[in-house]
């Protein structure tokens, strides 16, 4: 009987636990969309994103770890185009998808679009995705992919600036999962967010957006 009585209570905690995450991922969505309403348009016209102005979306000076290990800033963003992506290795649908949509979109551009365009990996659950964890779930799409993760705080500055969100859910049993958006974000080599990506199924015109971005179209 107390096994029957605990089942209400913690479905009651499970409910609690989801309509607060679900409500601070819409107020931080929304929040941070209406400080993207200002003039952003661009004079690039894209297929399948939307294009901003250089100068506009900056990313912030913070700490990373890379999936080789290695321990840095921001800056190690910098120095070539990357088409970014905010998730974890543990999620179980729309992460692999997307990361396999950058797959095509490097197939499309060419084997020289490895170097020239680097699929980057952004995990924000830094708890269980450790540099071992980025290189070995990575790899199994793309060794050219790249992964970086960092504490929440750095990670809260870099998603902000690029204008993702994302929220840790608790499950029963101390389990978790994450929220998170599923926008690809193009990153100048000068660390700028030059082009949104939100509904990134497409990889050709994905392509081909990044070439007219870079003036070769």
């Amino acid at each position: 009987m107390n096994d029957t009585a605990k089942k209400p209570c913690t479905l009651c905690w499970t409910l609690r636990f989801f309509l607060i995450s679900v409500s601070l991922i819409v107020g931080l969505y929304v929040g941070r969309e209406m400080m993207s309403v200002q003039p952003v348009a661009s004079d690039i016209q894209l297929q399948a994103g939307t294009a901003l102005p250089a100068g506009l979306k900056v990313l912030p000076e913070v700490e990373l770890y890379k999936h080789t290990g290695e321990k840095g800033t921001t800056e190690m963003l910098k120095g070539s185009w990357r088409l970014a992506y905010v998730g974890f290795t543990s999620c179980p649908d729309v992460c692999p998808t997307t990361l396999g949509i950058a797959k095509q979109i490097h197939k499309v551009l060419g084997d020289e679009a490895k170097k020239e365009l680097i699929v980057t990996f952004i995990s924000i659950d830094p708890e269980y995705d450790t540099p071992e964890q980025l290189n070995g779930y990575l790899g199994y799409f793309d060794p050219a992919f790249e992964g970086f993760t960092s504490d929440n705080d750095n990670l809260d500055k870099l998603t902000l600036a690029m204008g993702a969100v994302y929220a840790k859910v608790p499950l029963s049993d101390d389990a978790y999962t994450m929220d998170h958006s599923t926008s690809l974000y193009l990153i100048s080599p000068e660390g700028e967010v030059r082009a949104v990506f939100s509904n990134p199924t497409n990889a050709q015109q994905i392509a081909e957006d990044y070439l007219a971005l870079r003036g070769e179209r």
